[in-house]
């Protein structure tokens, strides 16, 4: 994903925010008035009915900002955090609708036989609102999380190498070089297969083949990186330490880790000192 898209992503979300929550805001202004009205035609004193419909406001508020903070950051919600939004939602709107549906001159609540329709459809839009809205806004923040987190760009496998002091040019970074700079028939992973020996060719008194070159390029490479900490720290290198220096997943990690530990001791010695390349000075 490039930057420019990452930007209008992010000001897709900022504008997102800003218009959902003036939704909200009318919303909840339409049924603070309600609600209140409600509550002082029942004799509830000013102050008191006052409070009523800031505490489901509050609560949906907090419910919408929190659950789009976790959706925006790649974790669910709770379901208690779900069932409070909820509650909150059908609350204000059973306080908002009670009275077209019951009017006041009805002795008893039972099934409504004076109800008014349109009563009840002005006053559920709000509530609707309120509940839609605090749904689309962790749905669209995870949308836009899901643009945010693509990389922005990959760097190709067959240019890797394993930065360690000692294994620095054991591993070319093209299959072509793999004759002049490094072990040969070594590759870097990812990259193609070396290309198989001939069979027919006579071997004579060719030597023993060399354990350290029959090796696959990406356990030698953890090899490596094992004799470097282990030469720094005295430990052996950790499963996360290797995924970020190897660039592969936690599963490839744990194995080549298995397979270290069992690995003969020798192969396990830390790796010795550097020798000094540029020699001593002469008196």
């Amino acid at each position: 994903m490039s930057e420019e898209r990452v930007e209008a992503a992010r000001a897709l979300l900022d504008t997102l925010t800003r218009a959902l929550a003036a939704v909200a805001v009318l919303a909840l202004t339409f049924t603070a008035v309600n609600v209140t009205l409600l509550a002082v035609r029942h004799g509830v004193p000013w102050p008191t009915a006052l409070l009523l419909d800031p505490m489901l406001a509050l609560a949906l508020a907090t419910c919408l900002t929190v659950d789009a903070r976790l959706a925006e950051l790649g974790a669910a919600p709770p379901g208690w955090a779900v069932a409070l939004r909820w509650f909150a939602g059908l609350a204000a709107w059973t306080l908002n609708v009670w009275e077209s549906v019951w009017p006041a001159s009805t002795s008893q609540v039972g099934v409504p036989d004076d109800a008014d329709p349109t009563g009840i459809v002005l006053h559920s839009i709000p509530c609707a609102l309120l509940v839609l809205v605090s749904e689309a806004v962790a749905a669209y923040r995870r949308r836009i999380r899901r643009l945010l987190s693509a990389p922005l760009a990959r760097a190709p496998l067959d240019t890797w190498a394993p930065d360690v002091p000692a294994a620095r040019g054991a591993y070319p970074a093209h299959p072509g070089a793999a004759g002049t700079a490094g072990t040969p028939g070594c590759t870097a992973p990812g990259g193609p297969d070396p290309p198989a020996s001939d069979a027919s060719e006579p071997r004579g008194n060719a030597p023993a083949p060399n354990p350290e070159s029959e090796r696959e390029p990406l356990y030698q490479a953890a090899l490596d990186l094992d004799r470097a900490a282990r030469a720094a720290t005295g430990r052996p290198i950790t499963i996360r330490a290797m995924r970020t220096e190897l660039r592969i997943g936690q599963a490839r990690a744990r194995a080549l880790r298995n397979r270290l530990d069992h690995a003969p001791a020798a192969d396990r010695e830390p790796l010795g000192p550097e020798p000094n390349m540029h020699g001593t000075n002469q008196t």
